[in-house]
């Protein structure tokens, strides 16, 4: 799951029309809470197939590009590492 708030800045969706955001948080979107400094927090998630629909349709393409870039090199392999590692030490997958 990915911040929604965080995508939206990223990809150029400030001010993005309710009718193409709202399917997208519809369909498998969850608020969670988080803890923060300041104290918990809830916050807006979309999944990894809504992200790339985000990115596919985004208006800022270049910044798109490369955010799209960034998260199959560094953050998948990441989460993926980490899975994998859960996975081979008894820890939930």
């Amino acid at each position: 799951m990915f911040a929604a708030s965080d995508v939206c800045e990223v990809l150029g969706y400030e001010d993005a029309p309710v009718k193409l955001l709202v399917p997208v948080l519809v369909r498998g979107g969850k608020v969670i809470a988080i803890r923060t400094p300041p104290g918990a927090e809830t916050v807006a998630t979309i999944r990894l197939d809504d992200l790339m629909y985000l990115i596919t349709r985004s208006i800022k393409q270049e910044q798109a590009r490369r955010f799209e870039e960034w998260l199959k090199a560094k953050v998948l392999p990441e989460i993926r590492a980490g899975v994998n590692n859960g996975a081979e030490e008894g820890g939930p997958a």
